[in-house]
């Protein structure tokens, strides 16, 4: 008896252990979010999402149709082109398909809450790892270091012909 007793005792005992050990997971990305966004997108894995469009003959044969020939002369393109390169300016990185492949991590969310200033806000867990070996992390240091409710953060704001454009990676501590 005292040998089931203790047996008990000992796999109640492993079994909080293990429990303890166990990551819970974090807040859902919809509460890390401003309120208010024309638009919310949220996907459980990103970064695969990305790879497998980067390899797909979808995107090769999207890329040598003529709808995308159309599309690549169109003025929204031409826009969309310009808000890249003032975004990258302000981050200090001009970001590729590679690099943002390199930041999408697993799961991830978008607001888009400003259509015509481009005003947006991107969240995605992401492994410390990985997050060391990209782009982004490599211009950390032009960022200024702030706190956002309980995360680190680092963020960059510049004026670049007259709007003003938010680059953001926040860390939990």
């Amino acid at each position: 008896m005292k040998r089931a007793v203790l047996l008990v005792t000992l796999l109640l005992a492993a079994a909080g252990y293990v429990f303890l050990q166990t990551n819970s997971p974090g807040p859902r990305l919809a509460t890390l979010m401003p309120s208010g966004a024309l638009l919310y997108l949220e996907t459980p894995d990103f970064g695969r999402l990305l790879r497998d469009w980067d390899g797909s003959r979808v995107k090769a044969d999207w890329l040598e149709s003529a709808n995308y020939a159309e599309f690549s002369r169109s003025n929204l393109f031409s826009k969309l082109g310009e808000v890249y390169g003032q975004y990258g300016e302000a981050a200090g990185l001009q970001p590729g398909l590679r690099s943002v492949i390199e930041i999408a991590g697993t799961e991830s969310a978008l607001a888009l809450y400003g259509i015509r200033d481009v005003e947006f806000l991107y969240v995605s867990r992401i492994a410390d790892g990985a997050l060391m070996k990209s782009q982004l992390w490599a211009v950390r240091d032009k960022f200024e270091q702030r706190q956002a409710g309980g995360f680190g953060t680092r963020q960059v704001q510049r004026s670049l012909q007259n709007v003003v454009h938010h680059v953001q990676h926040a860390r939990k501590p």
